[in-house]
């Protein structure tokens, strides 16, 4: 990996710039317009884009496995490639051991930041979506919210058309104590899987903070994890937030899942560890997605949890929302 500038001349690559029959070179020529990557007289062309500034830094980054070469230029390796080359070398020599550095061409390329390192292993296959168990509890709201629920703090719900209907309160369960209502009931025994469906506009391009609505596991109003479909400035995001007693206060934060929908599938999968804690992973899907897998947050051993439902956020100016929710269905492994 380097960095290199450039008044316009190729650059990059092993060997001084020769084509040895056992290497391998990736060189960046803004006169042609391409990035080319090369090994044993095979070459790979890609284009760069137009109006691109060579007299500012970039990176190029060339990575050997010995089963194929890839050459990526970007700006500063955040995801931003400019252009990427690939080439099969299962079928050429491979490059020499310990050989590897940076070359000009012609003058006026500069080359910072010049590390060689080796490949990384190879990443291990993704591990199973976690499945649900046994259906304990399929909770649809065409009769209300039925037996077995706990308001807490009054939530003004109603139901429309099989709907649990939300408007986003003016309310919060962040910082010490809470201010949100919450529908809440008894978790399943040992390790259980918490899903509903949510409707929630909050438009776009606008800033609505933080209205949201989603599922809550819930010890108290200073520990518990939520995960919702949640404006945060211009964005909407699903986050798996939490909160936790920290240093004589609370400690609140949040891992983002996937992206939301109109309709959006928030699931909640509880699992004790080895240690006892009480693990709750995040997973998010749309009408158009398949299940995305987020971050865990624990809570301590033994904690008793309930789960349920939440809407608020509401700042009392911008548009307020209204949630829907479709069900909520427990699943015990």
């Amino acid at each position: 990996m380097t960095r290199t500038r450039s008044d316009g001349t190729p650059d990059g690559g092993p060997d001084g710039g020769r084509t040895h029959p056992r290497g391998v070179r990736a060189l960046v020529d803004p006169t042609a317009g391409v990035l080319r990557l090369d090994a044993a007289g095979r070459e790979a062309a890609v284009p760069l884009p137009p109006g691109v500034d060579w007299s500012t830094w970039h990176a190029l980054v060339l990575e050997v496995d010995g089963r194929s070469a890839r050459a990526e230029l970007s700006h500063a390796r955040l995801g931003d490639p400019l252009a990427v080359a690939t080439l099969d070398l299962r079928r050429t020599t491979h490059p020499r051991a310990g050989t590897a550095g940076a070359v000009a061409l012609t003058a006026g390329v500069r080359v910072d930041d010049l590390s060689a390192l080796p490949p990384a292993p190879p990443t291990p296959a993704p591990s199973p979506l976690p499945e649900p168990g046994h259906l304990v509890a399929d909770l649809t709201f065409d009769a209300g919210t039925g037996p077995g629920w706990t308001p807490v703090r009054d939530p003004r719900v109603t139901v429309e058309d099989g709907d649990l209907v939300w408007p986003v309160e003016q309310a919060d369960l962040v910082g010490p104590g809470g201010t949100a209502g919450l529908l809440l009931r008894d978790a399943p025994a040992g390790d259980w899987t918490a899903e509903t469906v949510v409707r929630l506009d909050l438009g776009v391009d606008t800033v609505r903070n933080y209205q949201q609505a989603g599922l809550v596991v819930h010890a108290h109003d200073d520990l518990f994890a939520r995960l919702s479909h949640v404006a945060i400035w211009n964005t909407r995001q699903t986050e798996l937030g939490h909160e936790r007693p920290f240093a004589d206060r609370t400690s609140y934060g949040g891992t983002i899942v996937g992206p939301p929908g109109d309709r959006t599938w928030l699931r909640l999968v509880h699992r004790t560890d080895a240690a006892g804690e009480r693990e709750v992973r995040a997973l998010t899907r749309t009408d158009t997605t398949g299940w995305a897998v987020g971050g865990v947050w624990t809570f301590p051993p033994g904690t008793p949890l309930r789960v349920g439902l939440a809407a608020h956020g509401w700042n009392g100016t911008d548009p307020r929302a209204v949630a829907r929710f479709e069900h909520l269905r427990l699943w015990q492994d």
